[in-house]
């Protein structure tokens, strides 16, 4: 990088009396021929320099002037380009917010009639809408009359993806201990079984069976809104699980276990594709995979008077020989896990929408 040339030490110096008006240079060159002319004519000489001083003076404030009025016409050019610039901007159409998968609660509010309610009452009365959907669904789909007969596969759906965590509970506990799995068992009536090898305590393997539906729903139902992945790969998550558990679970006659997995798989990952890509410009999906939530959590207590057996085997029945404890109290501590279960979601729902709008308003 060069410098200036007046910072090159070659060059010679300017006299310090040099100015850039040509009135200058003219007050310069008649003073070197005053001075050279003598005495007696100095004060012409200094009349003429005054008089070229004067005209200087003028000649500069002339031009300040000048240079002011053009400094304000710029300053004022630039001001109504800003305007136009901002005026052009308010004009121009404004980027829509990206679609995910939470809902708008104010929206929802609206939708419900609750825009005057606390957000403990909305998170409450969405939850309880939840359940009612799938109570619909899954056990009072005659009430709806000829649409009843299409929810009837819908809720034998249902029911054989109850019945499948009902029997992964199972396998889960006796995977992770001493004991092995023979024989992992679905069947079309919607029950399921699990056999194995006894090597570990025999109880909680019993338990796990009706406190694992309402825990994995609970999950389901706090991670639907963008708490972790969107509906659509929560769903093909779920049909990857279904596939793993199984397909590579020993089974004694796989007919009817494989034959269900595929149903459920093939309705997972169709559902998780509708959700993708239409599902999503119409409906909030978090609803989706809400009330899919609530079909597990009330799947757990929807089959009491099968809980207690009646003289059929049951998960109860077998916890009552193993411990010599009435078959009522294991039934309420499932019931007791249950409530557990919604009022830990709810207050995780209710902490965490607030969270989001103290956010908002910040």
């Amino acid at each position: 990088m060069t410098g200036p040339k007046d910072s090159n030490p070659t060059n010679p110096k300017r006299p310090r009396y040099q100015r850039k008006s040509t009135v200058g240079d003219d007050a310069e060159i008649k003073a070197d021929a005053i001075i050279d002319g003598g005495a007696g004519d100095e004060n012409n000489a200094k009349t003429k320099m005054s008089a070229s001083q004067s005209s200087m003076g003028e000649t500069s404030t002339s031009a300040e002037a000048q240079t002011g009025a053009e400094q304000a016409t710029d300053a004022a050019a630039n001001g109504a380009g800003r305007k136009d610039a901002d005026q052009q901007g308010d004009a121009s159409p404004r980027a829509r917010p990206p679609i995910t998968n939470a809902h708008d609660e104010q929206g929802y509010s609206r939708i419900l009639g609750m825009a005057k309610l606390p957000l403990s009452s909305v998170v409450a009365l969405e939850m309880l809408f939840a359940g009612v959907l799938s109570l619909l669904l899954i056990e009072y789909s005659q009430l709806l009359g000829p649409l009843g007969l299409i929810l009837v596969p819908v809720g034998i759906w249902f029911e054989w993806f109850d019945t499948f965590f009902h029997e992964f509970g199972h396998a889960l506990v006796i995977v992770f201990s001493a004991s092995e799995i023979v024989d992992f068992r679905l069947n079309w009536d919607g029950t399921g079984s699990v056999s194995y090898y006894i090597n570990s305590p025999q109880w909680p393997i019993a338990w796990i069976g009706y406190a694992m539906p309402p825990l994995v729903g609970a999950l389901l139902y706090w991670e639907a809104n963008d708490r972790g992945l969107a509906t659509q790969w929560t769903l093909i998550v779920l049909a990857g699980l279904v596939a793993l558990v199984t397909f590579g679970l020993p089974n004694e006659e796989p007919g009817s276990t494989w034959t269900i997995a595929g149903l459920l798989i093939a309705s997972l990952l169709l559902l998780a594709l509708i959700c993708a890509t239409v599902l999503k410009r119409y409906f909030p999906i978090d609803w989706v995979q809400r009330v899919m939530a609530a079909t597990m959590i009330i799947g757990g207590t929807r089959s009491v008077t099968y809980l207690f057996g009646f003289g059929e085997y049951s998960d109860a029945a077998s916890l009552a020989e193993l411990t010599a404890v009435p078959e009522a109290f294991w039934v309420l501590t499932w019931l007791i896990w249950t409530a557990l279960c919604v009022l830990v979601i709810y207050i995780l729902e209710v902490r965490d929408r607030r969270n989001r709008q103290s956010a908002q308003v910040n």
